[in-house]
């Protein structure tokens, strides 16, 4: 089943449902059954093209294999959340931020204040 999907939004390893054209001269710009790559996407966002159809079932597995992309280099680069860090605070430290916690919480608005934490 065909969606229509925006080019900004586009990942390579879609599949381009329907014949792209050019809309000022009417040139092929991609063909129907066309798997999308990085360069594809590029030409049609330059072109100006504001969506395209896509298979279905190729947008769900693009999708997934991106996310596993990104998980893959998360875990080899470190991107991911700093790892927890023990750090010793003194006495004035942990006041200021209790301080500076309680000042924030009161410029609030009563409704939006969030619970205190012990």
């Amino acid at each position: 089943m065909l969606k229509a999907f925006a080019v900004r939004s586009l990942l390579p390893e879609m599949l381009i449902g329907r014949t792209v054209y050019d809309g000022d001269s009417e040139d092929v710009l991609v063909e129907g059954g066309t798997v999308l790559d990085k360069e594809t996407i590029k030409l049609l966002k330059k072109k100006g093209i504001a969506s395209v159809y896509v298979d279905e079932d190729s947008i769900i597995a693009a999708v997934q294999k991106e996310k596993a992309v990104k998980a893959e280099k998360e875990a080899v680069i470190g991107d991911g959340p700093a790892p927890e860090r023990e750090i010793k605070l003194d006495n004035n430290t942990k006041r200021t931020t209790a301080t500076s916690t309680a000042r924030w919480r009161n410029s609030l608005p009563r409704r939006q204040r969030p619970a205190i934490s012990t």
